[in-house]
């Protein structure tokens, strides 16, 4: 029976590690590259007016995300030509991107 106990603990040890490293994304849905009709993680989309919202509900998200934020742009006005507003704002909030992604293309 002792080894079943240790077992479990082990498996519950390991989920939880594995949770603390998970790796994080957040997806931006614009209407003009300014403005961001929503913004989600983890599939709840929540709205986000501003690019700021979004930045903000980033940096908050970062907060349980060990490895950074992978962003995915779906394709449309933000591509990975023209998001150097968006890595920047970013990067003054402290958020680690540890990479973005505009439908066929990522980028590190």
């Amino acid at each position: 029976m002792p080894p079943k106990v240790v077992l479990v603990s082990l498996l519950s040890l390991v989920l939880v590690y594995s949770a603390a490293g998970l790796e994080c994304r957040i997806y931006v849905s614009s209407s003009d590259g300014i403005n961001n009709t929503s913004c989600w993680t983890g599939g709840v989309q929540t709205p986000c007016a501003t690019i700021d919202l979004a930045i903000q509900g980033t940096a908050t998200l970062q907060y349980n995300c060990s490895s950074g934020i992978l962003i995915n742009l779906p394709p449309g006005t933000y591509t990975l030509d023209t998001t150097s507003l968006l890595e920047q704002q970013l990067l003054r909030n402290n958020v680690s991107i540890i990479g973005m992604r505009d439908g066929s293309r990522y980028e590190e």
